[in-house]
């Protein structure tokens, strides 16, 4: 009844959930740990976190906003990773998250992580190689699983919208609003709540570029396909 519920919160105020600029709320903005839109000046390294936490968010890799690619706003994140240090509110646990943004890739690469919040040992990460025989999108959870979908699943030279969602024992990848893998498997207690978005836990970074990055913990916000969002994410 939960994932029932759920959809039908989605087919009822997808805005709302997914995005939404306007009047629309997030009826789980409380459980936003960190909310990166990347909006600002060409060449500015203050990154804002717009979530109730106001997250300390520094850069690598000579990371800055840019103004010559945006999803909303008018600029994006590039080249490099926004990084949070570890802080309670960004540990999951053992419990439900989902980690989405949007994506813009610039060149062909080998194995990136786009996503990875967690400590190196508890760490959950979602990657993708461009470049390869193992081009694709992937996805692990510690050391206990992952999953692996067909490949050519992110395009290049496109905005596209990952999301990495954990309910219960059940990992997804959605792009553009679809499933495209899920695995069940025992999930790893992320007791370490460092994330970083466009970076991987073994230093590898994007090439391109990221806008509106959200991580919410204890919340699995997508349990079937659904429209990604139309608009930034709401910030209340």
């Amino acid at each position: 009844m939960i994932g029932a519920y759920r959809l039908g919160v989605i087919a009822a105020a997808r805005g709302a959930i997914g995005g939404g600029g306007g009047g629309d709320v997030d009826p789980y903005f409380a459980n936003v740990a960190a909310l990166m839109h990347f909006d600002g000046a060409n060449g500015s390294t203050i990154i804002v976190d717009s979530s109730s936490h106001s997250q300390v968010v520094s850069l690598e890799n000579s990371a800055a906003i840019s103004t010559a690619q945006s999803k909303f706003g008018g600029s994006s994140l590039s080249p490099g990773a926004a990084v949070i240090a570890d802080v309670a509110s960004l540990r999951a646990g053992v419990g439900d998250f989902t980690a989405e943004e949007w994506v813009y890739t610039t060149a062909k690469t080998g194995g990136v992580f786009t996503i990875c919040a967690g400590g190196f040992s508890t760490k959950a990460a979602l990657s993708f190689y461009n470049a390869g025989a193992n081009a694709g999108l992937f996805f692990e959870v510690g050391y206990t699983g992952t999953i692996t979908t067909a490949t050519g699943v992110v395009p290049l030279s496109t905005w596209t919208h990952i999301a990495l969602v954990r309910e219960g024992d059940d990992h997804r990848l959605y792009v553009n609003g679809l499933l495209v893998g899920s695995a069940t498997t025992g999930p790893a207690n992320m007791t370490n709540g460092t994330t970083w978005a466009g970076r991987s836990a073994y230093g590898g970074y994007l090439a391109g570029h990221i806008d509106d990055f959200r991580l919410t913990i204890g919340v699995a916000r997508y349990s079937g396909n659904f429209t990604p969002p139309a608009a930034p994410f709401p910030n209340a």
